[in-house]
């Protein structure tokens, strides 16, 4: 009897202390637990610190004998979580557009406003920020196997173009196979067309526009015998066809207007009044490029470097 009256008393004891620690814990969070229950906070679902707080206490058996509640421990969490803020440093232009995420200690919900960036085959610049899922072929259709050189690996894409094997080098316009292995049985390279435009010039497959008679009226840029300095003023201050900006063509552009397959003058039929003789580029070159420059004989198409004191034809291009 003393046993059973002892124990009666005790429990309205405990019901007692166990009823001031969850007013405590209402009192305390009545301002967490009404936002979450409007809809202004958006602390719901696994997050939420009082859903923890409250699947805590209710897991907790009261009145059990074998499970008697650490209240000092449920107290020090439910202080711990009444100061939780959250603590990134995120700016709303580094959370992409839409997207809502807290920051700077505080508990209201932020929405990012940094808007995803497309790449563009117009540049290799790649800048920082937030792309969309893609392929490099959808953002530049030319980046397949076809145009890139055979073996080469280039973000995974390996090519198989077996084109020519120095992209942009001029055909030497040899067709015959005089051994196999040669010049002729490969014709690698680009070869280079021409168009009279009807007023005295002619534009080549490069768009390189040149006087159509190489040694005609030297008021319409046609060739003059003099020395290379002459000859790179000659172009540089000339008006031809009504145009200013001509210039004495370098040792590459010159190449690209010889015919090997001619002699004297070896160059393109197109091309009226051109001398078997030395034509200036306006390269320097050789062992003291201050004093000699690159020249073509147009008798066969030699290259060479020759004195700028010289005297030699020079043609201009635009």
């Amino acid at each position: 009897m003393n046993y059973l009256n002892s124990k009666k008393k005790s429990l309205p004891f405990v019901s007692f202390s166990f009823t001031c620690i969850i007013l405590s814990f209402f009192l305390l969070f009545a301002d967490h637990v009404l936002a979450e229950q409007s809809g202004s906070s958006n602390e719901t679902g696994a997050t939420s610190k009082i859903l923890t707080l409250y699947n805590e206490l209710t897991s907790l058996s009261h009145g059990s004998s074998s499970d008697t509640p650490d209240w000092g421990s449920v107290w020090n969490t439910i202080k711990t979580a009444a100061k939780w803020q959250p603590d990134g440093d995120a700016l709303t232009s580094d959370v992409l557009d839409g997207k809502t995420f807290y920051s700077g200690n505080s508990r209201t919900a932020k929405t990012g406003t940094m808007v995803a960036r497309s790449l563009s085959d117009l540049s290799t610049i790649v800048s920082a920020g937030y792309y969309n899922a893609t392929t490099l072929s959808s953002v530049d259709t030319d980046f397949i196997d076809d145009n890139i050189k055979q073996g080469i690996n280039i973000f995974g894409v390996v090519g198989n173009y077996e084109g020519e094997s120095v992209p942009g080098l001029p055909l030497t316009g040899q067709t015959t196979v005089y051994e196999t292995g040669d010049d002729g049985t490969y014709q690698r390279g680009v070869a280079n067309t021409f168009t009279d435009n009807g007023d005295g010039t002619v534009t080549d497959s490069r768009g390189l526009i040149w006087p159509k008679a190489w040694n005609g009226d030297a008021a319409n840029g046609g060739a003059k015998f003099v020395s290379w300095e002459a000859a790179v003023q000659y172009c540089y201050n000339g008006t031809f066809f009504g145009s200013s900006d001509w210039r004495l063509p370098n040792i590459r552009e010159l190449n690209s207007v010889v015919d090997k397959t001619k002699l004297s003058p070896a160059t393109f039929s197109i091309f009226t009044n051109v001398a078997s003789d030395v034509y200036w580029s306006s390269t320097s070159g050789g062992a003291q490029p201050i004093s000699y420059a690159w020249y073509i004989l147009m008798v066969q198409g030699a290259q060479e470097v020759m004195g700028k004191g010289m005297s030699n034809y020079g043609v201009c291009v635009q």
